[in-house]
């Protein structure tokens, strides 16, 4: 198997530093003498599974260029597809129901994926659909349907330059912690590593969307279509 760039990562410090005064991450800023909330804004990368592999969710604040990861879960195995959405809609719900957000969803478009895409666009409120394409190549691309395809080998290497530059924030007492901690260590670039990888594929899709704003522009663009 080809080496992980993660192996030697500290993503999680023994304690965790503070990361913003809010911990809903409603900005303020004042204009005119008045103060204004500016949009939260949440990105909540999806990788489905059901029978070998894990269904798993990992939502982050963004925030001047870092990630706050404020949920980690991972669905047990033999979960109906229809049971892991309530539960993705469930999460858009709570997150909307913080204030004035911007909610991303970017799902592994593989298999299910699709079905899943359709049916997410449909709710209300609505988020920001990203249907991603996970390759063994090494070039990102574009699907003739409009999806965006990226190399696994780039998603855990750009995840490891994140974790690298102190950029994503999770806590142990975020639920499934250890087990997030564990598939960073053991995550393989081919896929060849013996433990899940369900959640460090979740956070690096969350992690891919957030650093790229020719990948924001092109979901807002597609989602306004």
């Amino acid at each position: 198997p080809q080496a992980c760039p993660l192996a030697t990562a500290h993503p999680l410090p023994h304690k965790a530093r503070p990361f913003a005064p809010n911990p809903d991450f409603q900005r303020s800023s004042r204009t005119g003498g008045h103060v204004t909330t500016v949009p939260s804004d949440y990105i909540i990368g999806v990788d489905l599974g059901h029978q070998v592999n894990h269904s798993a969710f990992a939502v982050a604040a963004a925030d001047n260029g870092e990630l706050r990861f404020i949920h980690l879960e991972r669905v047990p195995l033999q979960t109906g597809y229809l049971c892991v959405l309530r539960k993705l809609r469930n999460l858009v719900r709570r997150i909307a129901l913080r204030g004035p957000s911007v909610i991303t969803v970017v799902v592994d478009a593989a298999g299910p994926g699709q079905i899943a895409l359709e049916l997410v666009r449909k709710w209300k409120p609505s988020p920001i659909v990203v249907p991603v394409s996970i390759t063994r190549g090494r070039r990102p691309g574009v699907t003739k349907s409009g999806n965006r395809t990226v190399p696994r080998y780039s998603l855990i290497a750009n995840l490891a330059d994140w974790l690298t530059k102190n950029k994503i924030h999770v806590t142990r007492a975020t639920r499934c912690a250890d087990v997030w901690i564990k598939e960073i260590q053991s995550i393989q670039t081919d896929g060849g590593q013996n433990e899940h990888d369900d959640l460090a594929i979740a956070t690096a899709l969350t992690v891919w969307y957030a650093g790229s704003p020719e990948n924001r522009n092109a979901a807002k663009n597609v989602n306004n279509s």
